[in-house]
């Protein structure tokens, strides 16, 4: 049991061991409780270390900061020797004053590095608020950041996008860190002085990399920050193993010390420094404040967002829908074919910006989770393709569109959304297939089964890229010098509307002919 009594005598090591009568409680068979006694005797090691000091007598007493063992004053005597009461309580009380004068000034300390703290945490989070890129924003605050827990590398990560600052890993091997840390998801704040021990697979590239500090502060996004510490190889010399002589008693030493009083030397493997408590909680209250930086920019991005679309959605369809009327007039009242080719121009550009704004009022609903809306009705797919491609040979007279339709009949389909799949496939062609070369439309019945294919002449499509053909804001949408502000969101709304239509679509590519197939249910 662990001892109450913060007092530790032996009074001659010689003294022989008297046994206890009895061991055990008479009810219950429990051990004799010897919490308060000061009076015990020690055990062969205890005797054996102070007969190797030369000693015959011992008494010692801790110095407590908190709940953990800061020091300890022992006092030797080399003839055995039993103190008295009065000098046993003034050493104890002179442990206690020693022990909340050491308690203060911890607490000084700490508070002193807690302000500081506080101070670089204000720096930080005040540079990253209302910043759209948050990665770039805490780089530039590297210093501070590393400063912060006192490293001598760091990096930053969200959405996979890294930034890394001081002697840190490479940005390839902090991604195998969060890959590492999704896996194992050992909590939001994750320390260790010994890295290559917690992701042995890094071992090899992690150079002097030895110490890590993770805090992750935004889960769905892969929100990271990380610290890191390089190794520190330490030599000890000491006279014994006070690591083994205080153990279990959080206020007295549980003697068990080597019978060996000779001077050792340890070198210690190659580990950083411990990280310590104040460090630590620096860490978790950055976190904190960096999820609330996330959610602030996150709801700031998503106002200014909500007052785009409302701005296209009001602002900017009338005034094309009204556009596009006055067009019709000008044909009407002129009559004249310049009139009516410059009407038909308007028309045509005022439709492509009316059907860009129902784009990203789709990609809006999309991304809130309110889905589509697919309103059915008879459609005539034969007539809907031939207005399709007159528009559009109207608009772009230098490309070709060969038109190959047969009578589908009457399908149920929303005329608006298919009319914006036909749409967004052939600009697809036109950007993406070989200039000069045609496009080719094609609508059929096979049964139950409703094909529409749109085909280009064109390189294949990488294996690698089809994977996210139909995902937005695609790098592979990027640096393309025919649609160089393309952000892939067209395949992406064509995606989704062939769902809500239970339907499916998918990509060939033969004979360098580049083809998207859509295969609707013809009720």
């Amino acid at each position: 049991m662990q001892a109450v009594n913060s007092i530790s005598v032996i009074a001659d090591i010689n003294s022989p061991a008297v046994p206890l009568e009895p061991l055990r409680y008479q009810a219950g068979e429990m051990p004799l409780d010897l919490s308060l006694s000061i009076l015990r005797s020690a055990s062969p090691k205890d005797l054996d270390y102070l007969a190797n000091l030369g000693v015959n007598a011992s008494m010692s007493f801790p110095i407590v900061s908190g709940d953990h063992l800061w020091g300890l004053i022992s006092c030797y005597h080399m003839a055995p020797r039993l103190a008295p009461h009065p000098m046993r309580m003034s050493c104890q009380l002179i442990t206690q004053f020693v022990s909340a004068m050491v308690e203060r000034n911890l607490n000084i300390e700490r508070a002193r590095a807690t302000e500081r703290n506080m101070a670089i945490r204000s720096r930080i989070v005040a540079h990253a608020m209302d910043r759209e890129d948050i990665v770039s924003a805490l780089a530039a605050e590297g210093e501070s950041l590393l400063s912060l827990v006192n490293s001598s590398g760091g990096a930053i990560s969200l959405d996979r996008k890294t930034q890394t600052v001081g002697q840190s890993p490479a940005q390839e091997d902090i991604n195998s860190l969060i890959n590492w840390f999704n896996e194992k998801n050992p909590g939001d704040v994750f320390y260790t002085s010994d890295i290559v021990a917690a992701v042995p697979s890094l071992k090899e590239r992690l150079g002097n990399v030895r110490g890590m500090l993770a805090a992750r502060f935004y889960r769905e996004r892969n929100g990271f920050v990380f610290w890191f510490r390089n190794a520190q190889e330490t030599e000890e010399i000491c006279g014994n193993d006070f690591e083994k002589v205080f153990t279990k008693n959080r206020l007295l030493p549980n003697s068990s010390p080597e019978i060996s009083f000779a001077i050792s030397q340890e070198i210690k493997p190659e580990k950083s420094l411990q990280w310590t408590q104040i460090q630590l909680e620096a860490a978790v209250k950055l976190r904190l404040d960096l999820q609330e930086v996330a959610l602030s920019n996150e709801n700031m991005l998503k106002r200014a967002r909500e007052n785009l679309l409302a701005t296209l959605g009001h602002d900017l369809r009338d005034p094309l829908q009204a556009i596009m009327m006055s067009a019709r007039m000008m044909e009407i009242r002129e009559g004249n074919d310049v009139a009516s080719k410059l009407s038909q121009r308007i028309s045509a550009s005022s439709g492509r910006m009316h059907r860009l704004i129902s784009q990203i009022l789709d990609l809006s609903r999309l991304q809130s989770g309110l889905g589509l809306q697919i309103h059915r009705a008879p459609l005539d797919v034969r007539r809907m393709t031939g207005e399709i491609v007159s528009e559009a040979r109207l608009a772009y007279p230098d490309n070709e569109i060969i038109l190959e339709a047969e009578d589908c009949g009457d399908v149920e389909l929303d005329g608006d959304r298919i009319s914006q799949v036909i749409s967004n496939l052939l600009s697809n062609s036109r950007h993406h297939g070989e200039p000069g070369m045609p496009s080719t439309l094609m609508a059929f019945r096979r049964g139950p089964t409703l094909v529409i294919s749109v085909s280009n002449y064109g390189a294949p499509i990488p294996e690698a890229l089809r994977r996210d053909l139909f995902k937005p804001y695609k790098k592979s949408s990027l640096g393309n010098r025919r649609n160089s502000r393309g952000l892939g969101l067209g395949l992406y709304i064509v995606g989704e509307i062939v769902r809500g239509h239970n339907g499916k679509i998918c990509v060939e590519c033969e004979h360098n002919i580049v083809t998207f197939i859509v295969e609707l249910p013809a009720k």
